[in-house]
């Protein structure tokens, strides 16, 4: 798989029908999808089986040029910011095409949108995204060129083929990179506090008060699950003839988790949302300062032990870049449902930037109904 310099992203005018697209008949996909069985016998996806076994009972449209006019490159798929399984199926679709053309080649271009924050300049994440799902359905990457293709509007994917020989799609419809605004504050980058985005990562940063409740609350479901589990074992046992005693299987054998990282891999995974480039930015403009933002929601977290994991990470920031603490501020931004941090650039006599907590959401009212009934 070939990668080309240019620009990253997601998204289209999704439901607009292409001008050539045409719908094919069921005859028509049973024979796409035996064709297809019979080249990607090395997947035994059922997921990938699924998307196939869809497009034949509702008779999918597949955007395809007449099968006369091979000249030209024939545009599959477009679009931008979509699901994680609408993203796999339109991919799933195109290697499908693909395999129902075996001398064809596949390209992909990708653009990126114009709302990028800078930390995110030199990241390709969509690009990562194709090239790990074309793996993982064990598909001949060699047919697949993966271009870059500038920037759009917003973030788009093109999923083209061409048949031997035909030149391939080149990028369309760009417009010139955002410039980045030193002369103003401006969000640089964001990141989710917690490591890979697993909220148990977070979990020695929760209150005491809060862990008892959940633990008395954890407690009480299992005591009701194992309440239920012996009156259904009674009632099978009564209504069902004796056939010996067969030892009930047992969850304990299951092999316990084993944290394998070492102190230091533990230790860098804490601070994974404080790598950007933020500080070298602020180091190389005189007299600019930077604001981090981290918000949580207080009510569960203890916020003044969460600075403290800030202001370590801002320290490493600093020495990284060389230079001073101070240059960096952390401020808490107020609730958010999912801990987040934001790294805002401030230029010298820049405006300050203000924090955007959300709103936090109303507690749900108590079923009052079984009070309010009158004893009998």
């Amino acid at each position: 798989m070939k990668a080309y310099e240019d620009g990253r992203s997601e998204r289209d005018d999704q439901g607009r029908q292409h001008p050539n697209e045409k719908s094919l008949s069921l005859d028509g996909l049973a024979r796409t999808i035996a064709s297809v069985k019979s080249r990607l016998s090395k997947y035994g996806n059922i997921a990938f089986s699924a998307v196939l076994l869809l497009a034949a009972t509702t008779s999918l449209s597949v955007r395809a040029q007449n099968a006369e006019d091979n000249s030209t490159p024939i545009l599959v798929e477009e679009f931008s910011l979509v699901g994680d399984c609408d993203f796999g199926g339109r991919l799933d679709l195109f290697l499908a095409e693909l395999s129902q053309k075996p001398d064809f080649l596949g390209y992909v271009i990708n653009y990126k949108g114009i709302d990028e924050l800078p930390q995110e300049r030199d990241s390709y994440a969509r690009e990562t995204a194709i090239a790990n799902h074309i793996a993982f359905r064990n598909f001949d990457g060699s047919r697949i060129t993966i271009l870059r293709g500038g920037y759009r509007a917003e973030i788009t994917t093109e999923l083209w083929i061409a048949a031997p020989g035909v030149s391939p799609p080149q990028p369309s419809k760009t417009v010139p990179a955002p410039v980045i605004p030193e002369r103003s504050t401006f969000l640089f980058a964001r990141n989710y506090l917690a490591a890979y985005g697993d909220i148990s990562s977070l979990d020695d940063y929760v209150l005491p008060t809060v862990k008892a409740r959940e633990a008395a609350e954890q407690e009480e479901m299992e005591r009701e699950s194992e309440a239920e589990q012996v009156a259904d074992t009674t009632e099978n046992s009564e209504t069902s003839p004796a056939s010996g005693d067969v030892p009930a299987e047992s969850s304990d054998d299951a092999e316990p988790y084993v944290d394998v990282r070492t102190v230091e891999e533990k230790e860098a995974e804490k601070f994974l949302w404080a790598e950007v480039g933020v500080a070298k930015f602020i180091a190389e403009r005189k007299a600019s300062t930077g604001v981090i933002f981290f918000y949580a929601d207080d009510e569960r977290y203890d916020i003044e032990k969460m600075r403290q994991l800030l202001e370590s990470g801002r320290d490493r920031l600093a020495q990284n870049a060389k230079i001073k603490r101070g240059r960096l501020k952390i401020e808490f931004g107020g609730y958010r449902e999912t801990a987040e941090v934001e790294f805002w650039f401030v230029p010298s006599r820049g405006k300050a930037p203000r924090p955007k907590p959300e709103e936090r959401p109303m507690p749900e009212p108590e079923d009052t109904d079984a009070a309010a009934d009158p004893p009998n």
